[in-house]
């Protein structure tokens, strides 16, 4: 009987904290890996611009401020920079990859920035089993095991339609989202070696390849033993 008045007196429902409903783990888990993966695609739109001198060979963008941008910049001007530089076959492959990318990074907008809302069913208790309750992490147990079976509807606010909850839907995109990043990665190395040494043909201008003269100019090795050398 002490043990039932303590177990009344220890917790009171009317003040507990409701946990939030969230999609079952591996759901969570698999738009986890789509944000990931998205990232390495601006990642690689990033270096795309640094590898074609973006804006200008003798002035390009730093690394650092390029990561900084959205993927909708960094698309706009590796568009205008490949048309610029670039013509033909080469120039139509690049400007293919870069929009394509694009276009599957918008499907991780649409995940992380859709509204996700368990079916109401899912969300109510009987009184007889929350009053058996005797604590706060009982009560959270009893909710992460209802939300992993819960059914949730999603809304896309902008686009106005549901936004993708299956793992398969999910798995496609983060597919996508890394073959993307493969892509991009090959394009911008075949795309500095057309604008430096002419192999493959499309650039429309090859442009000199430099290189900084590690001994006449200080600080430009990294090395601070090598920088010093006379």
């Amino acid at each position: 009987m002490d043990g039932d008045t303590e177990h009344d007196e220890g917790f009171d429902l009317r003040q507990a904290r409701l946990p939030g409903f969230y999609p079952a783990d591996d759901v969570l888990a698999e738009m986890g890996r789509v944000a990931i993966a998205a990232t390495r695609v601006d990642s690689q739109l990033a270096l795309l611009l640094l590898a074609v001198k973006y804006p200008e060979p003798e002035n390009p963008e730093s690394l650092d401020v390029l990561r900084r941008w959205s993927t909708g910049r960094l698309a706009e001007q590796a568009q205008r920079v490949l048309k610029r530089r670039f013509e033909g076959n080469l120039l139509d492959a690049a400007l293919a990859a870069v929009n394509c990318a694009a276009e599957r990074r918008d499907k991780r907008h649409v995940i992380l920035h859709s509204l996700w809302t368990p079916e109401p069913s899912d969300t109510l208790f009987k009184m007889g089993i929350l009053a058996g309750l005797g604590s706060q992490d009982e009560l959270d147990e009893l909710v992460q095991a209802r939300v992993q079976a819960a059914k949730y509807t999603t809304l896309h606010p902008r686009g106005g339609g549901p936004g993708p909850q299956e793992i398969a839907e999910l798995d496609q995109i983060r597919a996508h989202l890394e073959d993307s990043k493969t892509t991009l990665e090959q394009l911008r190395f075949v795309l500095a070696s057309a604008l430096f040494s002419g192999s493959p043909t499309g650039a429309k201008e090859v442009l000199p390849l430099k290189y900084p003269d590690l001994r006449t100019e200080p600080g430009k090795s990294g090395w601070k033993g090598l920088d010093e050398l006379p």
